[in-house]
């Protein structure tokens, strides 16, 4: 029962977050500020409301890195620096999606 709320926590806010951070890269790529604020408001919000119940099912150096990067979208923004907001969309998308694999099950994991 544990690992199966573990997924399911996990497949839904990773599988969320990928579709924040899609729209955040499309709107930074117009130089649409507004709007990749906004997806970066939803990406930190979703973020935060389920971080303290992912730390009890995953590694935390996983967590810990997708929370750093969460954190320099905000600065990226602030001063306008397209590139690096984009390569760190990009690099959380990475992030969330290695934490999407390493929660999948395998056979092999319960033989």
């Amino acid at each position: 029962l544990l690992c199966f709320l573990s997924n399911a926590i996990t497949d839904n806010l990773c599988n969320e977050m990928i579709a924040q951070a899609d729209q955040a890269l499309e709107a930074i790529t117009q130089s649409d500020f507004l709007t990749a604020r906004q997806a970066t408001r939803a990406l930190v919000d979703g973020w935060t409301k389920k971080e303290h119940l992912l730390v009890l099912f995953v590694r935390h150096n996983l967590v810990d890195e997708i929370g750093l990067q969460l954190f320099k979208l905000d600065s990226y923004l602030q001063f306008e620096e397209r590139v690096q907001y984009a390569a760190t969309v990009s690099a959380l998308k990475g992030l969330l999606q290695d934490l999407l694999d390493s929660e999948t099950p395998f056979l092999y994991h319960v033989l």
